[in-house]
């Protein structure tokens, strides 16, 4: 890292380089400032709960306003004290996120008109228009669900995998005079540097990041480009005359750790960024989330493969190490058994649950308010955050109380489950939320270790690592590791021994690490992070409580 100091224009000290990572999450927008000789993280500064804000078009589109997310952050960089040392920027974007450029490469639209007929800048097509029956008609026409889950990939029941194609189809379709004028179809990250770099023809056309090709979109397969990229390329040549493959995108992927373009004048002289500063393609959140973990287990662990349970807002079960997954288990179709994409391309076979999303919508616990569940019980207080083992216990016993899931239908591995609440009058006798936060924390951890077991397959030994969010919650390691017996369960800790909640941003700075020395990411050490693998270990007389509860639990959820 030698390379990395170089002498302050004013006091000729030795000054250690920066790198930023800004990362527009699902749940959180995230602006980390680190060190890169140290990798020390010296600053975090937090965004909004509901990332990117939306622009209700007057047609009923909704759109993201992304560079409103990346233009906040820039402002935050900008009064941090040592912005001109920051020599790298890394930028990490949501997996569905996606758009088209025009010629001078400005996002398409320019402008829009929202529901109140007012004039706004143009922002970047959500998701949520992709979908819809006649879309889906044509896409299936493609290839059908149980072709994409076999030949690509892609559970059928969980359309955000496949929104990347999905949308260039609908536009294709539904808006061709659109996408004729337009020069590129360009992900997440490659937005947001846009966005960092002042965008416009300078930053040239500089290729893919490669974590988005087979996640969430299942354009790429076994190193090229998947028939179903080439449908959707023949459908959007039929209807439009321009090339998906190799015309709106480029022939061939480039690294995420490959420099996308230097910051451009206007970005140095309105934030303070030095003119050489360097930004990144970067990458996926979830793929870039698993980063620093493979480093931390590698060390810990050896080179055993093991099942990274990422416990956020999806929980996401990705089976880690050993050989790229080719086969998908057949238990998993509908049950959101994917295989997404590490950062050389390959394949990792993942399972996902919405845990942190149920667990938010019946609690609320989150700024975004109080969750249905606390307003049917009109609890006292925000959901307790202890519990009585008496208690727990108890409801393992007597099994008076669940919370099926079923908030985002259809989707997670229990997929024809409806969300629903059993024992509402015991639960609203409890006036703390005592019952209520153990009611949750049961169905997520039940959510998880079904996730964990549909990529762990036969092997009922695998060990299972833990972070993010849920993982700070006790109750929720010791239901996982009571509910894994067999299992070596651990999770990620920082040097305090606090559960890690958040790994996306460290693996942004282990991208810029990797763009500075050549070394691959999971073979770094992570230690000056402060990461540490702790083991849970079980409580055996839970075992069997838990085992029957998870019966009864699977019968109300329509597995069973």
């Amino acid at each position: 890292m030698g390379a990395m100091r170089e002498r302050n224009r004013d006091s000729h000290a030795p000054v250690t380089k920066l790198a930023a990572v800004i990362t527009d999450g699902l749940t959180n927008s995230r602006l980390d400032i680190y060190e890169l000789d140290t990798m020390r993280r010296l600053e975090r500064r937090e965004g909004w709960i509901r990332t990117s804000r939306s622009i209700a078009s007057g047609d009923g589109r909704l759109w993201f306003d992304i560079p409103d997310a990346v233009e906040h952050f820039l402002e935050q960089l900008r009064d941090f004290a040592r912005v001109r040392d920051v020599s790298v920027v890394v930028p990490v974007a949501r997996g569905a996120t996606c758009a088209l450029l025009d010629a001078e490469e400005a996002l398409l639209p320019r402008e829009i008109a929202d529901a109140a007929g007012a004039a706004r800048r143009g922002g970047v097509i959500s998701y949520f228009n992709a979908t819809g029956a006649h879309t889906d008609t044509i896409f299936d026409g493609m290839a059908s669900p149980r072709e994409r889950y076999r030949d690509y990939g892609l559970p059928p029941n969980f359309t955000g995998c496949t929104i990347p194609g999905r949308t260039v189809v609908f536009l294709a379709n539904a808006y061709p005079d659109t996408v004729q004028r337009a020069r590129a179809f360009i992900f997440g990250p490659e937005i947001m540097a846009r966005q960092i770099c002042a965008g416009g023809p300078s930053c040239g056309y500089t290729g893919l990041e490669m974590t988005y090709l087979m996640c969430h979109t299942g354009l790429w397969k076994d190193g090229r480009w998947s028939r179903l990229a080439r449908a959707i390329d023949g459908f959007v040549m039929e209807r439009t005359g321009m090339r998906l493959v190799g015309g709106l995108m480029p022939a061939a992927p480039g690294s995420s750790s490959d420099v996308f373009a230097r910051v451009g004048k206007g970005v140095e002289a309105a934030y303070g960024l030095d003119a050489n500063t360097e930004v990144l393609k970067g990458g996926h959140d979830s793929a870039l989330a698993d980063l620093p973990v493979m480093a931390a287990c590698r060390q810990a662990l050896g080179e055993r493969e093991f099942v990274h349970f990422q416990a956020g807002s999806w929980g996401m079960a990705r089976r880690i190490g050993g050989e790229p997954a080719r086969v998908l288990p057949g238990g998993g179709f509908t049950r959101n058994v994917m295989l997404q994409g590490d950062l050389r391309g390959d394949p990792v076979l993942t399972a996902s649950a919405p845990t942190g999303i149920e667990f938010r919508y019946y609690l609320g616990d989150d700024p975004a308010g109080e969750g249905s569940l606390r307003r049917e019980l009109e609890l006292d207080d925000q959901a307790a955050r202890a519990y009585e083992r008496s208690t727990l216990e108890s409801v393992l016993s007597r099994r008076e109380v669940f919370v099926t899931p079923g908030v985002v239908a259809g989707t997670g591995p229990y997929p024809r489950s409806v969300s629903r609440i059993y024992g509402m009058e015991k639960l609203r006798g409890d006036r703390g939320g005592e019952l209520a936060y153990i009611a949750l924390n049961l169905e997520t951890a039940i959510m998880a270790t079904a996730s964990i077991e549909l990529v762990a397959g036969e092997d009922a030994s695998m060990a299972v690592v833990l972070s993010a969010g849920a993982t700070a919650d006790p109750l929720f390691r010791l239901l996982v590791a009571n509910l894994n017996p067999s299992r070596e369960v651990y999770y990620i800790a920082d040097a305090g021994g606090n559960a890690v909640t958040e790994t996306t941003s460290d693996g942004g700075l282990l991208l810029a690490l990797e763009h500075e020395s050549g070394v691959p990411p999971h073979r770094m050490g992570v230690s000056s992070l402060g990461y540490q693998v702790r083991k849970v270990d079980p409580e055996r007389c839970l075992v069997n409580g838990l085992l029957s509860y998870r019966e009864e639990f699977e019968k109300r959820a329509g597995l069973r």
